[in-house]
């Protein structure tokens, strides 16, 4: 067994969300229409890598996003120790937000009901970084609570533009 399968085992223990025949024809659609994609140095194309890994999982994974998640042993063990080490090194770093902006995501964490959230969020910070992020938590939480239909429901109809422009369209 390699050391992805093993930590796939791991993980099916921990995730009970199924990942639906639909969303892995979206995953389809949606690795065909990738731009450039990133092949190692040893010829490995890490978006082709985590699609034939998304094909065969049946629960939901960061990797039927294209995300790498770094600190994730599943995905690791996708990729050989040096292709691993290559894409540890070439990662971007992360731009850090202003200190105003961890405070104000701060006062989220004792967030428990959707009236809570819903209430914390009618009060729209003037700081200009900070009004995006308010604009995005709004935004998110519309999406949550359409119901005709839910977009969380018919995920995998919805095109990536259409994510793109209505779930984060205001942080772009």
């Amino acid at each position: 067994m390699c050391r992805a399968e093993d930590n796939l085992g791991k993980m099916k223990k921990n995730i009970d969300t199924q990942f639906f025949d639909s969303a892995r024809k979206s995953l389809q659609r949606r690795h065909c229409s990738l731009g450039p994609k990133w092949t190692l140095e040893s010829g490995t194309v890490v978006e082709d890598v985590l699609f034939k890994a998304g094909e065969e999982l049946t629960v939901r994974h960061p990797i039927h996003s294209f995300m790498l998640d770094i600190q994730d042993p599943y995905t690791q063990g996708l990729f050989s120790k040096k292709n691993w080490a290559e894409i540890k090194k070439d990662l971007p770093s992360a731009m850090p937000y202003a200190r105003t902006t961890s405070t104000y995501l701060d006062t989220f964490d004792t967030v428990k009901t959707i009236e809570d959230l819903r209430s914390r969020l009618n009060h729209r910070p003037e700081d200009v970084e900070l009004e995006l992020v308010h604009m995005c938590l709004v935004n998110w939480l519309n999406l949550y609570e359409m119901t005709s239909p839910s977009p969380f429901a018919i995920e995998s109809s919805l095109s990536e533009s259409w994510w793109l422009s209505q779930a984060w369209g205001v942080c772009s």
